[in-house]
């Protein structure tokens, strides 16, 4: 056994000397040899940055984005330039808000391929939802320069003139969208919202009527139009919307508390307080069903109740002015006249003339 050891030892070092003396003959077959190495390399390279990319892709459908981000590190070490890679990684580090690697991410998926518009998309839409409304509207933008019928960028646009209030704007765009597309409910729901806000009523409500004709099965499109009808007065119709809104979708407080409103406005106490009271069962700090209830609890003068009720709706929202109107009008009624002029005048300071006048005519 160790002569056939020794024999083994001997025997490369005696086919490498013989190696040197016939290079120059057998340069072309060491190129060969060089050749199938660098294509055997390439081929298992190719095969771990497969069996990488595919784990975190596994990894990626069961949410562990930790270890799928691990995954395409291995990958993006191998081959810089692996675009989807990037991309995948940049959805990873979006679900474990990681806001600089993501955005950086997407930035290196367009800068790599001027194509690839879906990941500007993807970072406008992160833009949006951190309220870096600036770069998501110039990314929007932008995209529909480079295709100018993106309706979905287009879309988001108009939602981010919305939310800016620039209501004139995003009818714009909801018009455009629906010139190409007239059956895009959301865009004429849309429109229909920035209508109503602007004071056109009979406008937001032919929009709404047309969005739920296209699509019912939304329940928020049933809210919105009850709202338009308890505006125009139509009270029977409010009812039936919000019963439809609440029907499709039994955890909404919004809605219960919309309805709520609704009763109230026609002076039935009791089922208004029933439906605040189940929206705050739903969400303990919807500050709007507190002060609603708080409402009720002054028309029945449990002003203390009432009270309770305003205090922590302005914990809540500490800078809604009727709130603070509200609290002034309840500790008023419990003879606290100096608490009463101080909320008053911070209602007045944050711009409800409702809150200066009872100031002035209460207080100074």
């Amino acid at each position: 056994m160790r002569f056939y050891t020794f024999l083994f030892l001997i025997f490369p070092l005696f086919s490498w000397a013989q190696s040197e003396v016939d290079s120059i003959l057998l340069s072309s077959e060491n190129q060969f040899r060089d050749s199938i190495a660098a294509i055997n390399l390439a081929a298992e390279q190719q095969q771990f940055l497969e069996e990488n990319f595919n784990a975190a892709t596994e990894f990626m459908n069961n949410e562990d984005y930790i270890n799928a981000i691990k995954s395409l590190n291995q990958v993006l070490r191998i081959d810089s330039t692996y675009i989807d890679a990037f991309y995948n990684r940049a959805i990873c580090n979006r679900e474990l808000n990681n806001f600089t690697q993501t955005i950086t991410d997407f930035n290196t998926v367009f800068r790599l391929d001027s194509t690839r518009t879906d990941a500007l998309y993807e970072q406008a839409v992160y833009y949006m939802d951190n309220n870096y409304t600036k770069e998501a509207e110039q990314l929007f933008t932008q995209i529909l320069v480079l295709v100018p019928q993106e309706f979905g960028s287009a879309y988001k646009l108009g939602v981010l003139y919305y939310l800016q209030n620039k209501y004139s704007s995003a009818i714009a765009i909801f018009s455009e969208i629906l010139s190409y597309h007239p059956h895009h409910s959301y865009a004429l729901h849309d429109r229909g919202s920035c209508y109503r806000l602007m004071g056109e009523i009979d406008k937001a409500e032919k929009d709404y009527l047309a969005a739920i004709d296209l699509d019912p099965s939304f329940s928020f499109m049933y809210n919105n139009l009850g709202a338009i009808y308890k505006l125009k007065g139509m009270y029977a119709e409010a009812l039936e919307a919000f019963n439809s809104a609440i029907s499709m979708d039994l955890s909404n407080p919004a809605y219960y508390n919309n309805r709520g409103s609704l009763y109230y406005e026609q002076e039935n106490f009791q089922d208004a307080f029933k439906d605040f009271e189940k929206a705050l069962d739903l969400n303990p700090q919807y500050a709007l069903a507190l002060c609603n209830r708080a409402a009720i609890y002054q028309i029945r003068e449990q002003y203390g109740a009432a009270l309770a009720d305003l205090n922590k709706a302005c914990e809540i929202d500490n800078l809604n002015p009727s709130f603070l109107l509200n609290r002034g009008i309840t500790k008023e009624m419990l003879r606290d006249e100096e608490g009463a002029c101080e909320d008053w005048n911070n209602a007045g300071e944050l711009g409800l003339q409702e809150g200066k006048t009872y100031y002035i005519n209460n207080c100074e």
